[in-house]
C-alpha cells in the first residue's frame, strides 16, 4: 500500500492550531515543534493568569485569544513554507504520512 502525499492546506493546518495550539503543526509532520508550541501556549496562558493581576484576570479570554492567534500563524507559516521547497527539497517538512 503507497502512502498518499499530504496536502499541506495553511488555512487547514491554522485552524487545527488556532483550535488546539500544536495540532496543525503535528498534521504537518512537525512533531516536536508541536509539542513545543502547546507547552509554551500553555505554559504563557498560565502565567498570564498567576501574575497578570485583577484586571488581567477578568479579561483573560483576551490573552488566550492572542495566544491561539500567534500559534495559529505559526502552523500557517510553516505550511506555507513546506508548501513552497515541495518534496524534494531537504529540510522541509514530511509530505507523506
Amino acid at each position: 500500500m503507497h502512502a498518499h502525499p499530504l496536502t499541506i492546506r495553511p488555512g487547514v493546518a491554522a485552524a487545527l492550531n488556532f483550535i488546539l495550539p500544536g495540532a496543525g503543526l503535528w498534521r504537518l509532520g512537525a512533531r516536536s515543534l508541536a509539542v513545543l508550541n502547546f507547552l509554551a501556549v500553555i505554559a504563557l496562558a498560565v502565567v498570564a493568569w498567576l501574575y497578570g493581576g485583577s484586571a488581567l484576570s477578568e479579561n483573560i479570554h483576551y490573552v488566550l485569544l492572542f495566544l491561539a492567534a500567534a500559534s495559529a500563524g505559526l502552523a500557517h507559516a510553516a505550511a506555507m513554507k513546506a508548501a513552497a521547497s515541495g518534496p524534494a527539497s531537504s529540510g522541509s517538512l514530511p509530505r507523506e504520512v
